[in-house]
């Protein structure tokens, strides 16, 4: 067994295990309102997407490098495995207050990130198209793909605010 598939092994692992704790926590809450969770998780999205277009990342070929193949990477595992711990956990937790809303919430969120990860995976991680396979071109999409999606997660959690 290589290096990287141990590596990788511990990463998926981790990041389930950091799924079922954040599903459990979450199915404590007396009330979840999953708007704010979005609005959490549009700011991160907004956050990393000005990290990634900032000019000290821009301007340096390695990070750059870093951002495209090792952030872009791990993000696209994340958004798969830490939703299907998160139903663990919820499950695990199933008679807490706010279980089912935990578990509706991650289901949900796992089928939007498979529309925003199929572009991710496309255009930044593994672009087949020639004119985006430059390191440049990918950067910028990454970053650009992290903005317009923190911002319609941030416009969906708006729109279910004004519903509750």
């Amino acid at each position: 067994m290589t290096r990287s598939n141990i590596v990788f092994g511990g990463l998926v692992t981790a990041l389930l295990l950091l799924g079922a704790w954040l599903g459990y926590l979450l199915a404590g809450y007396e009330k979840l309102a999953t708007y704010k969770l979005l609005n959490i998780i549009g700011i991160v999205y907004g956050l990393l997407g000005i990290v990634v277009l900032a000019e000290f990342v821009t301007k340096n070929e390695p990070i750059k490098a870093f951002m495209v193949h090792w952030v872009a990477g791990v993000l696209l595992w994340a958004h798969t495995i830490i939703p299907l711990g998160a139903l663990a956990g919820a499950g695990i937790g199933h008679s807490l207050p706010s279980a089912a809303v935990t578990a509706k919430f991650f289901v949900s969120f796992f089928c939007y990130s498979l529309l925003v990860l199929a572009i991710l995976e496309a255009v930044v991680f593994n672009p087949k198209f020639k004119r985006l396979q430059g390191l440049a071109t990918r950067s910028q999409s990454f970053g650009l793909i992290l903005l317009l999606s923190g911002v319609v997660v941030q416009l969906i959690a708006a729109l279910q605010d004004f519903n509750s």
